[in-house]
């Protein structure tokens, strides 16, 4: 596994980090990457980038479908309550689902090389968001004080 490069600070600049490990790993960001330029016109909450890996893999029944929201290690960077629900939603729709913070780039990278066939999370994909919906709640308790 590859190690990245010190996270970035500044929102826009993250985003294109993301975007550069998509690259790198093959999803072809300038195709298969969809992310909103602005949120004004846009639903609330709905997750920052929607992506789909762009080549048909002959040992997985799909392509693979990805969400994710990003989010800064700001103290004011909380997940809304839109946010969780669309989050939440995907995940129930059993969809791959991501929250991710700059201090997850090693993490981000093992996910978007994954082959689909030997790294596969032992608790599938649908719970990544599950898995960290605890700890992010308790982050935006610790904000309201």
């Amino acid at each position: 596994m590859m190690t990245m490069r010190t996270p970035a600070t500044n929102e826009r600049l993250w985003q294109n980090q993301v975007l550069d490990i998509f690259e790198k790993a093959g999803w072809e960001p300038s195709r298969s990457v969809y992310h909103t330029w602005t949120s004004i016109h846009s639903v609330k909450g709905f997750p920052d980038l929607v992506a789909v890996f762009p080549h048909k893999l002959p040992y997985l029944s799909r392509r693979r479908l990805l969400y994710a929201e990003l989010k800064s290690e700001q103290p004011r960077s909380i997940v809304t309550a839109d946010q969780v629900f669309w989050l939440d939603c995907l995940t129930e729709a059993r969809e791959e689902v991501y929250l991710w913070r700059p201090s997850d780039l090693d993490e981000i990278a093992h996910i978007l090389f994954f082959d689909g066939v030997h790294q596969r999370p032992a608790a599938g994909w649908a719970s990544a968001w599950a898995n960290r919906r605890a700890a992010e709640m308790e982050r935006q308790k610790g904000k309201g004080k």
